[in-house]
């Protein structure tokens, strides 16, 4: 019934806004985290509905019917709403086959949307109140050893109703090295935009140099894409500085690294989010302890209200 009524509200409506955007400038708005181009690409499975940042709890709604799932993506893909900077209520997350995972957040005080705005609030609110008062899972931070792989895991963890979700990406669990370069140009005289974006531009450059060689030699990947991290300027100088991670194979041997190289890190755990569809227990987390040698512990997830 709930997916019809999905699809009623999207056939219904047409696109335009309503009085609450009209109040603001077109310059206010800005594109949500599921733009079109990424829209194109990311074929939604499953969505789940969960508290975060303003709102705390482990209570869910997790949503498998495709033509439900479908709908909420389609009104969100593409749309823009209003930025702001003040928090969020409630994190939507959609996931693919491949498990990969887009989030979008929602502030229910403050965010509406440019296209189908109305529809969009209705149905956040029945699925916010769902997971208030009726909540069809509870979510768990299961904490695994590095050398679990990732769909193994999934495969073990999810019998009895489960589900598994990777909020975390998985490739957090590989050695990583921070690597951060830094360019600079003489500082112009006048705001200069152009000079500014092209010592940057070297940065950059710089970075993936540094980044080349590990990956030839060692299989190491971008984990982390090259991106500003500020600038400075001084005596006639201007400094731009830009970093990126990378992350190695488990077996990746961090003796041959100097210490000019970056930062290294080897984790001693990562996490995946389980979704129960019964509250966690005690007998719950021996349960997924028997179902994986790799499980080190688990626990209800703790969020924590701030308003």
């Amino acid at each position: 019934m709930r997916a019809f009524l999905l699809l009623l509200f999207v056939a219904v409506t047409a696109s335009a806004q309503d009085e609450r955007c009209a109040r603001y400038p077109e310059d206010a708005f800005s594109p949500t985290m599921i733009t079109e181009e990424l829209a194109a690409r990311f074929v939604p499975r499953r969505m789940l509905v969960m508290k975060a940042f303003w709102r705390s709890g482990t209570d869910a709604v997790l949503v498998e019917d495709p033509r439900e799932v479908r709908a909420m993506f389609d009104l969100l893909a593409g749309n823009d709403d209003l930025a702001h900077s003040c928090g969020y209520h409630w994190a939507i997350v959609f996931e693919d086959a491949s498990r990969q995972i887009v989030q979008h957040f929602h502030n229910e005080h403050c965010q509406p949307y440019r296209r189908f705005d109305d529809e969009i609030q209705t149905l956040l609110r029945t699925y916010f109140a769902s997971v208030n008062h009726a909540p069809t899972h509870f979510l768990i931070e299961v904490e695994l050893d590095p050398k679990a792989e990732p769909e193994a895991i999934a495969r073990a963890l999810e019998r009895d109703g489960r589900r598994v979700l990777f909020l975390q990406h998985p490739d957090g669990r590989l050695p990583s090295l921070k690597i951060r370069k830094t360019a600079r140009g003489l500082e112009p005289r006048k705001v200069d935009e152009k000079v500014w974006a092209a010592v940057e531009a070297k940065a950059k450059e710089y970075t993936l140099a540094a980044i080349e060689p590990f990956v030839a030699r060692d299989g190491a990947r971008i984990f982390e894409a090259p991106r500003s991290m500020g600038s400075q300027s001084g005596g006639g100088v201007y400094e731009s500085h830009v970093e990126a991670t990378i992350v190695f194979p488990l077996a990746f041997d961090e003796s041959r690294l100097r210490a000019e190289d970056g930062q290294f890190e080897r984790p001693k755990s990562w996490m995946v989010t389980v979704a129960s569809p019964v509250r966690f227990s005690k007998e719950l987390e021996q349960t997924l302890r028997n179902a994986s040698p790799f499980v080190l512990k688990a626990a209800a997830v703790e969020t924590r209200s701030i308003e």
